[in-house]
């Protein structure tokens, strides 16, 4: 509105006084025109006046009758039509001279009243002399009377006054024409200045409208406008980026395939259309934290802030604005803050967990002692057999308690070197009554000697918990028949695992080595939400059965105790597998050193890869990789962009796909229409699940990389898929 108000300030003024002179200057051709009409009545009349008076003077006036006057003595009515006549003429020239004094005309009129006054008077002259009987000549010559002066008066007068009138009209006219030329250039000078002025707020309002946009485009926030129907109707790039809204001109629709989810667990997901109507209500949303989802992704969705601000609209429309939507990117934070409340549960539940421990052991301390007591005083033997029985129990809860307190942190796990083939081959054994025939259960260890330094009851129970989470996930759903657990030394990048372990600034030429143990199944597959809440305490989608939800919680902090990482992969029709990276270990019962860095030659030479990955830092990070190896890089953040970029027609030597990704086109479906099209390209597939289902690689056979990956491992089955290229097998599996 103030922009408005200053466009009237700026226009307005400059038109009314347009308006102001051209009345003015109206009225003022409107009097001249009157003026000039008028001065053309004023000289029709004297024309009319003049002539008059000559007829009155002329033959058939004063001078023919005062000559029948003399001549016709016996007719005297001439004498009287003669002075008759004199009087209406001077009656005439009074009329002439008031006319020119009201038009401003200086005539002569003196010798034309002599002239009729004489002709008067000489009237009645000659009706004495025809009484007195003079003869006709007498009377002549007394009366006769020379009236070419007053002849030449009056065409003097006709004549002045006609030019008179003609110079007034011609300046009357001229007059006229500057006003009429003054009038339209005032109207065109209020118009240039009017768009002057429009112009200089049509500018201004494009520069401020220039600002604006760019601070809206700027702004961190997605900011939307909806009208009174939740109708998008504005949104900036970080709006339409968040909400897959493309890049066209608004209105734009709410994709289906979004959808806003409370914390709680219990409200139901909220369509975008939904959470608009929610926005426009007559409570507006304050601060509300909300897990964005695009099903059509099925990736973790983010999290964002929602606010929103009511308007008034501009008009009475209902497609004006009348609510702004502002959602912001909060998934660091809100990641942040379930991390600190899952350590907190943690905390409390190991605090819980060490004060049981504690006043157990004291339990099991009395119980014992009272036993060796017993024992001590009863000779008979099966009586010593029963309380040697009582302690056995005594000592297994005692180790119960010892897993406790090292939970609670109370206590630290008693880490061991333990070979990985052991530790698979004893954990057979306890779930073979457990598994169901059905379920097929085997393992595999990509390289024999692996060794794994942890607590070794510790690491029993994780695994026990994954291989049951697994059995159970297939024996609910009625999907899937195999468990897979499987072993591999890794080399991490995660910086955050790096920077817990104990002498953790080793030199840049140095790197810590892991044992990855996978437990993986092809059963259905966690949903996102699931996925995500899956290591909180108390979490648990069995609840119903008797789940507690501390199962993956316990292997959670037992990895974490144990200076390792866990990380979770699983998709709904997928299956799941769970990966746990601990220490390496060695045969002196301790865990492995720092060891040399390989040292990877830039063997790329120039050729191109095109890799696609759907996460945005591992696809950083892997372009990253191969730049350093020596490769051109062609980045995609799906199958669907990747096969845009084929069909485009660039060249490409190798393609370099992660398997399960968003978008319709995974990298199987992907490398399968690469490999009919060019035979001759090289492939290498990624994937976080250990096993596949035989869809993904029945298809056609193709190396799969297990990420994370090693450098040289990347680089050996890179050598090996590359076309005409040799390389070792190391890796790929």
């Amino acid at each position: 509105m103030g922009r408005r108000r200053t466009f009237i300030s700026y226009a307005v003024g400059p038109a009314l006084l347009a308006l102001v002179l051209l009345a003015v200057t109206g009225w003022s051709i409107w009097r001249a025109e009157r003026a000039n009409i008028e001065f053309q009545a004023i000289g029709l009349e004297f024309e009319e006046l003049a002539l008059e008076f000559l007829a009155t003077i002329g033959f058939d006036g004063i001078i023919h009758d005062f000559k029948n006057c003399v001549i016709r003595s016996t007719e005297p009515r001439y004498c009287d039509l003669a002075q008759a006549k004199a009087d209406q003429a001077m009656a005439l020239i009074d009329r002439l001279d008031a006319l020119a004094d009201d038009a401003r005309i200086d005539i002569e009129t003196g010798a034309m009243r002599d002239a009729v006054l004489t002709y008067g008077a000489a009237a009645a002259e000659v009706a004495a002399g025809h009484a007195a009987g003079l003869s006709i000549p007498e009377i002549d010559a007394r009366v006769r009377y020379d009236d070419q002066a007053a002849s030449a008066e009056i065409w003097g007068a006709l004549e002045l006054a006609r030019i008179e009138m003609q110079t007034r009209l011609e300046n009357l006219g001229r007059v006229i024409r500057l006003q009429a030329l003054a009038a339209g250039a005032i109207m065109l000078g209020g118009l240039m200045a009017i768009f002057y002025f429009m112009r200089r707020e049509i500018r201004l309002s494009q520069v401020q409208e220039e600002r604006l946009f760019a601070i809206f485009s700027a702004m961190t926030s997605g900011v939307i406008g909806l009208d009174e129907d939740a109708h998008i109707i504005l949104a900036n790039p970080v709006a339409q980026d968040m909400l897959k809204l493309g890049t066209g001109l608004p209105p734009y629709d709410w994709p289906g395939t979004l959808s806003f989810h409370r914390d709680d667990g219990d409200s139901g997901a909220l369509k975008g259309r939904e959470l608009a109507k929610l926005a426009i209500g007559p409570e507006p949303l304050r601060a509300e934290i909300l897990r964005l989802d695009d099903s059509q992704t099925k990736s973790d969705g983010i999290y964002v802030r929602a606010s929103s601000v009511a308007v008034t609209p501009d008009s009475s429309d209902r497609s004006s604005l009348a609510t702004v939507l502002m959602l912001d990117d909060v998934t660091a934070q809100e990641t942040s803050r379930q991390q600190v409340e899952r350590n907190s549960r943690l905390d409390a539940l190991g605090q819980l967990s060490g004060g049981v421990a504690h006043d157990f052991n004291n339990l099991l301390a009395t119980i014992l002692y009272a036993i060796e007591l017993a024992k001590r005083a009863v000779q008979d033997q099966k009586a010593r057999t029963l309380l040697d029985r009582a302690i056995s129990a005594v000592t297994r809860g005692r180790n119960l308690t010892e897993r406790l307190m090292t939970f609670a942190v109370q206590q630290p796990g008693r880490s061991r070197s333990l070979p990985v083939e052991m530790v698979f081959d004893n954990l057979m054994e306890l779930t073979g009554s457990a598994i169901e025939a059905n379920i097929e259960i085997d393992y595999d260890i990509s390289e024999p000697g692996l060794i794994v330094h942890c607590d070794p009851s510790q690491l029993e129970n994780a695994l026990l918990n994954l291989v049951f989470n697994s059995r159970d996930a297939i024996r609910g759903s009625g999907v899937g028949d195999r468990i897979r657990l499987s072993a591999r030394r890794v080399t991490s990048m995660n910086r955050s695992l790096l920077n817990r372990q104990q002498g953790a600034l080793v030199a840049d030429t140095e790197h810590y080595r892991f044992v990855e143990l996978s437990v993986s199944d092809n059963g259905p597959g966690m949903t996102g939400e699931v996925r995500r809440r899956a290591a909180d305490p108390f979490f648990s989608t069995r609840k119903a059965s008797g789940g507690t939800g501390l199962g993956l919680a316990m292997v959670y902090g037992f990895v974490q105790q144990s200076r390792g990482e866990m990380q979770i992969y699983s998709d709904e029709g997928r299956g799941t597998t769970v990966r746990l990276i601990l220490p390496t270990g060695m045969a002196e019962d301790r865990r492995e050193d720092p060891q040399p860095q390989p040292e990877l030659a830039p063997d790329g030479d120039g050729r191109t890869v095109l890799l696609v990955e759907d996460e945005p830092d591992l696809l950083d990070m892997v372009s990253d990789m191969l730049t350093e190896l020596g490769y051109r890089v062609i980045p995609a953040r799906n199958g669907t962009m990747a096969m845009g970029i084929v069909d485009s027609g660039e060249d490409f030597d190798l393609l370099l796909s992660d398997i399960v990704m968003p978008g319709g086109m995974d990298g199987t479906d992907l490398a399968v229409q690469v490999r009919n099209r060019f035979p001759n390209r090289g492939i290498v597939l990624m994937s976080g699940y250990v096993s596949l289902s035989s869809r993904n690689t029945a298809a056609v056979d193709f190396p799969i990389l297990q990420k994370p990956c090693a450098p040289s491992d990347l680089a050996a089955a890179l050598r090996a898929a590359m076309p005409g290229g040799q390389g070792p097998d190391e890796g790929v599996d």
